[in-house]
């Protein structure tokens, strides 16, 4: 998931913001629980224009302190991937 960020692949914030989702989940597997926190730093560096909505379910005073740590995270990036020129 990390890789996705690193390689600026825009194409998979889609399928990031699904793992993301799973830091909130506290049934989800350590390794989702992983994939999820790559996840959540790759859309942190995509820097997608929805982020803050699309990460409201991890800032939310209900989710798990590591996911709103997280979230936090991605939103304070300031390593962005440049969008080209239209």
């Amino acid at each position: 998931a990390r890789a996705l960020g690193t390689l600026c692949d825009t194409d998979s914030v889609d399928e990031l913001l699904a793992f993301a989702e799973k830091l909130a989940d506290p049934m989800a597997s350590p390794e989702a629980q992983l994939i999820g926190a790559g996840a959540v730093t790759s859309l942190g560096r995509l820097a997608p224009p929805n982020l803050e909505e699309s990460l409201a379910k991890l800032t939310s005073s209900k989710a798990p302190p590591h996911a709103r740590r997280a979230a936090a995270a991605a939103l304070a990036t300031r390593d962005t991937c440049r969008q080209p020129p239209r």
